[in-house]
């Protein structure tokens, strides 16, 4: 497996000296964007960039792959990250707009869009990664929550496309955190953290919740998946400490 931790661009700075105490363990970073644009968050990267660790992006929280006005927005994260020569983009599938629009129009959209970037992305070198997600109360109804809607996304067939297994909204949408072993063939990467089976609480190793979260990370250990840790800044060095004995 490929280890690494997930931050926000406007904290990356942050984790710097993080991550050189635990250079054993992190080799990828995996950075959340926000609404920022894109040549900052660019030019924020480059000055902390450390060639010995692969990245990836997670896309705009908002953004929605079934709002065909958000398609470019897409696009140019994509070409953002194969700039900085990044691995792949981490995506939600969307949501439903308030607008009247049914839920099957909005997961029909959605996959259309991931096929059409796939391509894009290809051509840049870049992989796409589809999270599954967990219902908020934005009032938005999420894509990506329910197997169902992942037995049609996971008929998409382009090479340099992958399925992100977050492993606590599993927990929570799925009711069974290991629904990854009927995934594992479509899955690239996973995100890591405990929860309640209520709230997604994003515990970090080293601290209890309902998903046995070694046992998980022991069943990985051997794959060739990226693991990306999702904790708060201030729980991340006791996540990795922890990690440091059982690895």
């Amino acid at each position: 497996m490929i280890l690494g931790i997930s931050v926000d661009v406007s904290d990356f700075w942050k984790i710097q000296e993080l991550v050189k105490k635990h250079k054993n363990l992190v080799q990828h970073i995996q950075i959340y964007l926000d609404d920022s644009p894109l040549k900052h968050v660019k030019r924020t990267i480059t000055e902390f960039y450390d060639s010995s660790i692969s990245y990836s992006f997670h896309a705009f929280g908002n953004l929605n792959l079934a709002d065909i006005s958000d398609y470019l927005v897409a696009v140019h994260t994509i070409d953002a990250l194969s700039s900085i020569g990044g691995t792949f983009v981490n995506f939600h599938v969307g949501y439903v707009s308030l607008d009247g629009q049914c839920r099957d129009t909005a997961l029909n959209s959605s996959i259309k869009s991931t096929k059409k970037l796939c391509s894009y992305a290809y051509s840049k070198g870049i992989a796409v990664n589809l999270e599954n997600d967990i219902q908020s109360d934005d009032g938005y109804e999420r894509l990506g929550t329910t197997l169902s809607d992942w037995f049609s996304i996971l008929r998409i067939d382009q090479l340099n496309f992958h399925m992100c297994y977050d492993i606590g909204h599993a927990n929570i949408s799925f009711g069974n955190a290991f629904m990854f072993r009927q995934m594992m063939p479509k899955i690239a990467s996973f995100h890591i953290h405990n929860n309640d089976g209520e709230n997604d609480l994003h515990i970090p190793f080293g601290r209890h919740g309902t998903i046995p979260l070694e046992n998980i990370l022991l069943e990985l250990q051997r794959s060739n998946k990226y693991v990306i840790l999702e904790n708060s800044l201030d729980e991340y060095d006791i996540a990795l400490q922890h990690l440091s004995h059982l690895l």
